[in-house]
């Protein structure tokens, strides 16, 4: 089940920028926004592109994709020479169960060789509408993968999106002309011209208190790298 869209200010862009004013003139874009990560998100986990093609197929051979024992086991398994399935005792695989690739592990799991994220859904989950202006929505990938160290953290979400389409013809988050089409006509239902002008002026003053604000943070950190060198 696909969650409900979550909608977030970016982190820079605390309470302290934004007016009432602000927050009910950036409401059509986050339809827009809205509608926009639906649609992409039902077309990419049915396995299309933006260009109506479906995504490229998952290796069929290659590493071995490693899950947990518990699991059930499946045609993709690769088992020992007495018919049990192969799991590690040790190591950082122990308690998992081997699979001679990805596309191995899926099938078992009843899906297909070609790709839909579903079970990267962790990537597709994060994804979440960011009002960045007053004019300025974007839709993106939150948040950081699970795990990792102090040394070698976990790899964001947004960074997991990009490693995705190292194989593909166009970005997974890529809008079709269809969607941009109808995000359009959303845009030109929800807007008036009495809009236009008022977004145009809210746009400069948000980036004016922006910019005020990015000083005083600044400010604030050389006056702390001060206290500390002088010993205060």
């Amino acid at each position: 089940m696909i969650p409900a869209v979550q909608i977030v200010l970016v982190k820079y862009t605390n309470d302290l920028l934004w007016t009432e004013r602000d927050k009910k003139l950036a409401m059509p874009l986050v339809h827009v926004g809205r509608y926009l990560l639906q649609v992409m998100r039902d077309r990419v986990t049915s396995g299309i592109g933006p260009d109506g093609a479906p995504w490229s197929d998952l290796s069929k051979s290659g590493r071995w994709f490693w899950a947990p024992a518990t699991e059930r086991p499946g045609r993709g398994v690769v088992r020992l020479s007495n018919g049990k399935p192969m799991i590690a005792k040790s190591g950082i695989h122990a308690g998992q169960m081997a699979y001679e690739s990805f596309a191995a592990y899926k099938r078992s799991r009843g899906g297909k060789d070609a790709r839909n994220f579903v079970l990267s859904g962790q990537m597709m989950r994060s994804l979440r509408v960011r009002v960045m202006s007053p004019t300025r929505v974007r839709v993106s990938a939150s948040g950081r993968r699970t795990g990792g160290t102090k040394e070698n953290k976990a790899p964001t979400n947004a960074q997991v999106a990009k490693w995705a389409n190292r194989k593909e013809r166009v970005s997974i988050l890529q809008p079709s002309k269809r969607e941009i089409a109808n995000a359009a006509k959303i845009v030109r239902r929800l807007v008036s011209a009495q809009w236009h002008e008022q977004a145009g002026a809210a746009e400069i003053e948000f980036d004016a208190r922006k910019a005020a604000h990015s000083a005083k943070l600044k400010i604030t950190r050389a006056g702390n790298v001060l206290t500390q060198l002088t010993g205060g």
